[in-house]
């Protein structure tokens, strides 16, 4: 049956041609057409302005062999190589010499402030999205392979960049930051979640979908925003020459959601939202937009966006985590419990396979089985039911490594001390308790830490509260 579904995806892949080299020249030209479309979108080229810095040019120290080394150490060593055919691991392999001709490179890209037309190039290979049709080209992602010396360059530019606008950012930006992370936004929204319902409130929530977020960027409007925030001259330049995809991590990022207890007052904040991103030439994807009510009753709040209604939705998933409108986690821990499921179905050759030993098939287990069923389990406020499922799921996997079924009536103690593994609740004891000491040590402003310690009013409703 597998094999069935694979030959139909294959044919609902191709189209009618007389000639393989007329399906290639098909295929070639309209992938062509599809990203010049996505990554030039007219709004942007209608306007005929190029970035002029307005600012007076500051003086900036030229790049030093030290950032270099850093950079290179830094960068990743696996990835495909651009059209230079350059890797890391080829720099890597020359030593100091390598350090110290790449850093006669940079400078003079520094000095000249431009880049050689190889660090420019991209290589787009277009991945399928595993959903949607195979004909249609907005269903794949394109993987761009640029030059991994010129992204090194693009580092040394970034943490100069980085160093400057730092603390200018606004605490509500997690992605791309030291110390922050996906985390950080998971629990801050868990426990607001978590103490509405505990105080019998409401909380309105719209989590925002932009449509080809980092394709639609206007590049010379985004300079500007970096000239505002004070940088300026050499750095300013040098920044915008390379292409703009070696800065990803700085200039990126997405997944926003919006909340608000009062509902007029989140549907003017989605408002702003939407004027902002259509002055600088981004969309909002009405369809992936949805808004939910976090409330103990089954109460519905419209929203819209120039007139379009958003979806109502029961549940969503945010950053990876499911998030429902009554609050609970059951519904993370059923999906967590279907994907670990899967990565055991995946794993089955290999824990049945008798020749494999058990503390390798234990490493297996611990790093991708384990790591996918208690993905952000630093946020769960887990219940005996909640667990007891947590158990059966790891055990499953447990017993197929040891080649045993529950009819063998071996006690679970018995099969984890046999494989090694970790066992799950002590995983997720342990990851808790890291995340609240980091918890303790993040600076007070910050939106984790206020949202643990932040009291709500209101009355709680008779009976037992929920554990959170």
């Amino acid at each position: 049956m597998r094999h069935l579904q694979k030959k139909a995806e294959e044919i609902d892949g191709l189209c009618n041609f007389r000639s393989k080299e007329q399906h290639f020249n098909f295929r070639i030209g309209r992938w062509e057409e599809y990203f010049y479309d996505l990554l030039n979108p007219a709004g942007i080229l209608d306007t005929g302005e190029g970035f002029n810095p307005s600012q007076p040019d500051h003086q900036e120290p030229n790049i030093l062999e030290s950032e270099v080394r850093w950079a290179v150490k830094d960068s990743p060593k696996d990835k495909a190589a651009g059209d230079d055919g350059i890797t890391t691991r080829a720099v890597l392999a020359c030593g100091e010499i390598g350090i110290q001709w790449l850093t006669s490179i940079f400078q003079r890209a520094w000095e000249e402030r431009k880049v050689p037309d190889d660090w420019q190039k991209a290589i787009v290979v277009p991945i399928w999205k595993c959903k949607g049709s195979k004909k249609d080209c907005s269903t794949y992602r394109g993987i761009s392979l640029l030059s991994h010396v010129g992204k090194m360059f693009a580092k040394i530019l970034e943490r100069r960049i980085r160093a400057k606008t730092e603390h200018l950012l606004s605490n509500s930006q997690f992605g791309f930051r030291k110390g922050r992370g996906c985390t950080d936004a998971i629990f801050a929204l868990r426990q607001l979640c978590e103490k509405t319902i505990e105080c019998d409130n409401e909380l309105h929530l719209i989590f925002v979908d932009l449509e080809k977020a980092f394709d639609r960027v206007d590049r010379n409007k985004l300079w500007k925003v970096l000239e505002c925030y004070g940088i300026h001259g050499q750095l300013l330049d040098s920044a915008a020459n390379p292409d703009p995809e070696c800065l990803n991590e700085l200039l990126f990022a997405d997944d926003q959601a919006l909340f608000s207890p009062d509902k007029d007052t989140l549907q003017e904040h989605t408002n702003q939202l939407n004027r902002q991103c259509e002055a600088h030439g981004m969309r909002i994807n009405i369809k992936k937009t949805e808004a939910i009510t976090i409330s103990r009753n089954e109460t519905t709040t419209a929203f819209n966006i120039e007139g379009n209604a958003l979806l109502n939705a029961t549940e969503f998933k945010y950053l990876g985590s499911i998030f429902t409108k009554d609050g609970r986690i059951d519904r993370e821990i059923e999906v967590r419990c279907q994907k670990a499921n899967s990565i055991n179905y995946q794993l089955a050759p290999l824990l049945k396979h008798e020749s494999i030993p058990l503390a390798t098939k234990a490493k297996l287990i611990n790093s991708i089985f384990l790591t996918t069923l208690t993905y952000q389990c630093q946020t769960w406020p887990l219940t005996q039911g909640l667990k007891n499922k947590l158990v059966t799921c790891e055990m499953r996997c447990l017993r197929k490594a040891v080649n045993k079924t529950r009819r063998d009536k071996i006690r679970n103690e018995v099969i984890r001390a046999q494989v090694g593994a970790t066992p799950v609740l002590q995983h997720v004891e342990n990851q808790q308790i890291k995340w609240f000491d980091h918890l303790m040590r993040m600076p007070t402003d910050q939106p984790a830490h206020r949202a643990y310690n932040s009291r709500y009013s209101g009355k709680r409703p008779r009976g037992r509260p929920r554990r959170r």
